[in-house]
């Protein structure tokens, strides 16, 4: 990306991000449930779901970006964003939907290396 994408995507990313951060503060958001391994490292941690987005609302900036806005690939509404954090000294991959409030589609350790295009800009 040249200096100009780069500014934008971060533009857009903390738009995303407040966006998200007033979602937490309003209850307009929710895990959906496709698999246990989001309450599998919930459960590790010993937090309950708005523990979780109450820290991400806290402390993801654009810095831990991966990727997003991407169309979802079975082709519904909504724009999907990928993030990276780490928690307790673990890398976690957190992919959110943003469609009438923000949806949480995956929170575990990540499958394959985490590329942060954004970290130091």
């Amino acid at each position: 990306m040249n200096e100009i994408e780069l500014q934008f995507t971060k533009y857009l990313v903390n738009q995303f991000l407040a966006q998200f951060q007033q979602n937490v503060k309003e209850g307009k958001i929710r895990f959906v449930k496709r698999r246990s391994e989001k309450i599998d490292c919930l459960k590790n941690l010993g937090w309950l779901p708005s523990t979780l987005f109450e820290h991400l609302a806290e402390n993801l900036t654009y810095s831990n970006w991966l990727s997003g806005p991407m169309k979802d690939h079975n082709g519904t509404t909504g724009d999907i964003w990928e993030f990276g954090i780490i928690i307790s000294d673990t890398e976690y991959y957190v992919k959110f939907k943003d469609i009438n409030g923000t949806k949480c589609l995956s929170f575990h350790e990540p499958r394959k290396e985490c590329f942060y295009r954004l970290e130091g800009i």
